[in-house]
């Protein structure tokens, strides 16, 4: 059973806030200190082990997240680029790139074909609005689809309708994309940080 993402995404960021306001806060329980939990009390036997704690749920938090959240999940990233794969990058001054060619996520060229004509202009519809979708709004710019129709002539002589879609991907609607992004993946590097802050803090205190 897949655990659930925003519980992950939950605890992990819990437990990092907590380690880092510990390192920050300069907090170190007293040998004779106690909490309750449900009524029932307790006493720190080891309080220099509490942070060694919150490091190790630091660490189970981060690996869980990006296993379950990054690996397994569709991410808003792995998302875009399944889009952006299916698509050709054109440049005003030379033209479509040659499919194949990776187009970058935040830079770069903002207009867009399909690299194939379909006879369905709602099919064609369908996938534009599927790019639009997965790019968010930012600024009052968003992703804008434009269906071309080309007449295409048979051997026999018989004319009909094809259709291709032309997407323009405004850089500030790519960059938007970029700080989604960085929000969808704190639990990870965030964690990774904050264990980096704590690795260093008991290195320069040995």
């Amino acid at each position: 059973m897949t655990p659930d993402v925003e519980k992950l995404r939950r605890f992990a960021l819990t437990v990092a806030l907590t380690l880092f306001a510990y390192m920050v806060a300069g907090v170190t329980p007293a040998p004779d200190a106690r909490f309750s939990v449900l009524g029932m009390s307790f006493q720190f036997r080891r309080p220099d082990l509490l942070p060694v704690g919150l490091a190790v749920a630091v660490l189970y938090g981060l690996a869980r997240y990006h296993y379950y959240a990054i690996m397994l999940a569709s991410s808003p990233y792995r998302t875009r680029r399944d889009e952006l794969d299916r698509l050709i990058a054109v440049h005003e001054d030379v033209g479509p790139f040659p499919p194949g060619k990776e187009i970058p996520m935040y830079f770069g060229a903002t207009t867009f074909e399909v690299p194939f004509y379909g006879n369905d202009s709602e099919k064609m519809k369908q996938w534009a609005a599927q790019v639009q979708k997965v790019f968010p709004k930012f600024g009052r710019r968003r992703v804008q689809t434009e269906i071309i129709s080309h007449a295409i002539i048979e051997n026999d002589g018989e004319e009909h309708l094809s259709y291709s879609a032309r997407i323009v991907i405004p850089i500030r609607c790519r960059l938007a994309a970029f700080f989604e992004d960085a929000d969808y993946t704190i639990p990870v590097w965030a964690n990774a940080i904050v264990l980096a802050l704590y690795a260093w803090r008991l290195i320069t205190r040995t």
